[in-house]
């Protein structure tokens, strides 16, 4: 197979569309939500692809990986909608559902068609970044973040100074679920009131998200001020999420590690906790504690869920335990209950195979090693505490996972 040569237009193309690639909270019609400018930009790269002049492999390959995938996915899904026709299904109410009308209908929900859209427009960027990614663009990558965390730093200081939100960007709304409602955003910690760092995300949780992995990259390919602007904002939203992402990466960067480096750096860190202990510990109640003890409504909610669908997984006939009741019926607060419930044992193991793949074949350098450790982190946090797909942030990191499997596939070998 040719080596892919991305044309001139189709990497002016990606600069514009990378900017848009980290913002979830603006909507080109504010009542329609998947008009991100993003999403549109990614079936845009459709024609991008078609009409740019490039050898016939090149656009075949391109091709080729679109139909394959969605001809999986529609093979399984009209799999499971036939089972669903065929043998009993119990009624979905108590389950949380995409669509929350008619918990008795379950062949072809209307969630199924809506949510299908979104998961096309995460294979679109992930083919697109897959076939013709190169190493330019990721300074492009890079500005998208370093406005999208400035942008965070930029809220959470406002409203130090003026108690109140400074966000005039978002527009985005979500009806009865969660919002990016101020209030939502707000922790006191002893005697201070501050609004947790989201910046153009729904919520921090979904904000840590979409940066955690993008920070991990930017620290393995040495872009410094990038990575600290990143680990600032993800400090600042005092999230759960990124707390498990940061120590994750920790682990990761503590085996790589020069020792004496390593011993130097937990020795400051170990000096810092000892001469804020009282402070440290605040934090981490708030922060870790009080959800996985179910403290607080975010933590007692999740593990409700969580039990609540397993339990109706398991409660499921042999075939739709297998293959799911179908794509995006349910929306539970962690991605494993959900996949499990949606699209069955073979959908996760086709999920999870996604990323373990890159994760056990690419060699081991800085820029690949950064790479496995942002799939494992944003894998981690799908499966227990951010369900999202759609956050075209995954695709684009497992498009350049991908990328550079082929690459390394196409290497000749050389004789020792």
């Amino acid at each position: 197979m040719n080596v892919i040569t991305p044309q001139k237009n189709i990497n002016l193309f990606f600069y514009f569309w990378s900017f848009f690639i980290p913002i979830a909270s603006y909507l080109i019609i504010p009542t329609a939500q998947g008009t991100l400018p993003s999403y549109i930009l990614a079936f845009l790269s459709v024609f991008v692809a078609i009409f740019t002049k490039q050898y016939r492999s090149q656009l075949t390959d391109y091709l080729v990986d679109i139909f394959a995938i969605l001809g999986i996915f529609i093979l399984l899904t009209l799999v499971s909608q036939l089972i669903d026709g065929i043998l009993p299904i119990a009624n979905l109410d108590g389950l949380r559902l995409i669509d929350p009308l008619n918990t008795s209908k379950i062949q072809f929900r209307s969630s199924l068609f809506s949510q299908s859209l979104y998961l096309l427009v995460g294979i679109l960027t992930f083919v697109f970044v897959k076939r013709y990614y190169v190493e330019k663009w990721d300074k492009y990558i890079f500005i998208s973040l370093n406005v999208f965390t400035c942008y965070a730093i930029y809220e959470f200081l406002y409203f130090l100074i003026f108690k109140d939100s400074g966000d005039f960007i978002t527009n985005r709304q979500f009806g009865d679920h969660e919002t990016i409602a101020l209030g939502n955003q707000l922790m006191t910690i002893g005697p201070l009131t501050f609004q947790r760092a989201n910046g153009l995300a729904p919520e921090p949780s979904m904000f840590v998200f979409i940066v955690l992995p993008l920070f991990v990259y930017a620290a393995a390919v040495k872009k410094k001020k990038t990575a600290l602007l990143a680990l600032l904002s993800i400090l600042l939203s005092a999230s759960t999420t990124g707390i498990i992402g940061l120590l994750i990466y920790f682990i990761v960067w503590v085996r790589k590690s020069n020792k004496l480096l390593l011993f130097f750096i937990i020795g400051i860190i170990t000096i810092f906790f000892l001469l804020n202990w009282e402070l440290i510990y605040q934090v981490f109640d708030k922060i870790i504690i009080q959800k996985l003890t179910e403290q607080n409504i975010s933590g007692a909610e999740r593990n409700m869920l969580f039990e609540r669908h397993l339990d109706y997984f398991l409660n499921l006939n042999i075939l739709s335990m297998l293959f799911g009741l179908g794509f995006g019926y349910v929306r539970s607060t962690d991605f494993f209950s959900t996949i499990l419930i949606n699209n069955g044992l073979i959908g996760l193991i086709i999920f999870t195979s996604l990323f373990f793949a890159p994760i056990i074949k690419l060699r081991t350098t800085r820029k690949n090693t950064g790479l496995k450790t942002s799939l494992l982190i944003i894998y981690i946090s799908m499966m227990t505490s951010v369900p999202e797909f759609s956050f075209l942030s995954i695709w684009l990191i497992l498009g350049i996972s991908y990328n550079q499997l082929s690459k390394q596939k196409q290497e000749i070998p050389t004789n020792n």
